[in-house]
Parts: C-alpha cells; sequence; structure tokens
C-alpha cells in the first residue's frame, strides 16, 4: 500500500518576505523637528535668563576684558621674532655678568 501524499506546502515551510513598515509622509516629521528645536531653543533662552549669575551688562564687561587681554596675548604671540628674543636674552645676561663683576671687589 501506499500512502497518499501531500501536494501542497506546509505553512511553516514557506518563505515569506519580511513586511518593511511604509515610509511616513514627507511633510509630517521636519514640521515636528522645528518645532521641537524652537520649543527647546525658548526654553533654553529662559532658563539662561533667569540662572544667570551677573546681569547683562557685568556679563558683557567681563567678556570684553577677557577678550581684550586674549588679543593681547595673541598679537604678543605673533609679533615675537624668535632672534630679536635671543638678542634681548643676550643682552640681559651680559648685563647681569657686568653688574656682577662691579660688584665683586678686585682680588689682586
Amino acid at each position: 500500500m501506499t500512502e497518499p501524499t501531500n501536494l501542497e506546502p506546509d505553512a511553516a515551510v514557506v518563505d515569506e518576505a519580511p513586511s518593511v513598515p511604509a515610509a511616513p509622509a514627507p511633510g509630517l516629521p521636519w514640521g515636528a523637528f522645528w518645532f521641537g528645536l524652537a520649543v527647546g531653543w525658548l526654553v533654553g533662552v529662559v532658563i539662561g535668563i533667569l540662572r544667570a549669575p551677573r546681569s547683562g551688562e557685568q556679563t558683557i564687561a567681563m567678556l570684553a576684558e577677557q577678550g581684550g587681554e586674549i588679543a593681547l596675548q595673541v598679537q604678543k604671540q605673533i609679533r615675537r621674532d624668535p632672534v630679536q628674543e635671543a638678542i634681548e636674552e643676550g643682552k640681559e645676561i651680559a648685563q647681569e655678568r657686568l653688574a656682577g663683576r662691579k660688584a665683586e671687589p678686585d682680588a689682586e
């Protein structure tokens, strides 16, 4: 006796392609993004104003002073000439040695 054969595929054996979710509508996510960005910016500004350790005028004056000091340091570094620095350093050493000789009595 022969056994009957089942010609229909088994449901567990059939490979189905995975379903891909549909893409969202093109205009919706960007609107929500810009709205969230604007709200976050506004909240940050309000918190910054309320939590500021100094008044605006004091902060501006402090930043201007620090900025001026930094600008002077940068200008000094840019204008610095290594040869001129070496000459100045040599002059200082020579002056120190001459001053040291004048202070010592002659040992004759």
